[in-house]
């Protein structure tokens, strides 16, 4: 569950998964995660979360990794509940 107060440069609707499916991205390394222009941003390989509010700019400006997810699961936007 991801909460709009806490992320806010979100912009899909509260419900399951991002209705903007642009602010999910599932990436290969954490280079690639500083590149996205997604707002959450999953590499695959470690199993790192990253919120990066700074979307299309270089780097994650005030976000950062905000969760590890052991064993690398399968992520993808249904996965995720936006609440307002």
């Amino acid at each position: 569950m991801l909460d709009k107060s806490t992320f806010q440069a979100f912009k899909s609707q509260p419900g399951n998964g991002f209705n903007i499916v642009a602010e999910f991205e599932v990436v290969g390394s954490d280079i690639a995660a500083t590149k996205s222009d997604a707002f959450i941003v999953y590499n695959e390989n470690n199993g790192k979360l990253f919120y990066n509010p700074n979307g299309s700019n270089n780097g994650f400006g005030s976000g950062g990794v905000f969760a590890s997810l052991n064993n690398t699961p399968e992520l993808e936007n249904s996965d995720f509940i936006i609440r307002a």
